[in-house]
């Protein structure tokens, strides 16, 4: 299945809200950017987006994944502001860098290497913005049984569906130096490794009802600043 169906277009209703939802706050988090490195960008849906509301923006959608790179060349070739690259140019700076559901599939090894990455692309006084799905407590626990009923399940079983309830830490399958499965991925512990990483975490804001908290919302997002 094609990554856009299993997310902002998907035929699941719930599923195509949270992802909107997600990124009309994404937007709305970058309205003061002078330029967007879009870090991971998949098929480029979001510099599209980005595009959209501000045609004069300056935008860079980095993909390393050769298909998928390909993919979002193709969809962005319409737009003039948005450059589509698989190698990362470090001596041009960003005031905004987003990277929007890619640490959930990253070993901790690799997502050290993507917060480095994007830290030495950080212009000055500029902000790092990353997002994840919540995947533990209640919020975790719903997507689960949802996905379970759908027959899209992550889980290897109904022991990993509790555990991830309890937040209790899993052993996820790597594939390639790539986690495919959301299940066992702790939001916690990135903000322990971004906090080792001298990152502070300006703002932390839940989608798609932030005044839920993680309770039940599905994502949360972090706007960045170095210490």
């Amino acid at each position: 299945m094609d990554y856009n169906e299993m997310t902002y277009k998907s035929s699941s209703k719930i599923k195509s809200y949270a992802h909107n939802s997600r990124y009309k706050i994404a937007l709305s988090l970058c309205k003061e950017a002078s330029n967007v490195f879009d870090y991971g960008t998949g098929s480029g849906y979001f510099p599209r987006l980005l595009s959209n509301a501000n045609p004069n923006l300056e935008i860079v959608g980095y993909e390393p994944v050769h298909n998928m790179h390909l993919k979002a060349a193709k969809e962005t070739s319409k737009y003039k502001n948005i450059k589509i690259i698989n190698h990362i140019n470090f001596s041009k700076k960003f005031t905004f860098i987003t990277c929007l559901e890619v640490m959930e599939h990253l070993t901790t090894e690799n997502q050290i290497k993507v917060i480095q990455e994007c830290q030495k692309l950080l212009a000055k006084k500029g902000r790092i913005i990353i997002s994840v799905p919540i995947e533990t407590g209640i919020s975790g626990f719903l997507k689960n049984i949802f996905r379970y009923l759908i027959r899209q399940s992550h889980a290897k079983n109904l022991k990993e569906i509790f555990l991830s309830l309890l937040g209790i830490k899993i052993k996820r399958t790597i594939v390639n130096n790539y986690i495919y499965s959301h299940v066992g991925f702790r939001y916690k512990d990135l903000e322990k490794l971004l906090a080792i990483q001298n990152l502070k975490i300006e703002t932390r804001k839940f989608s798609p009802l932030s005044f839920l908290g993680p309770i039940l919302n599905s994502q949360v997002f972090y706007v960045l600043t170095p210490n």
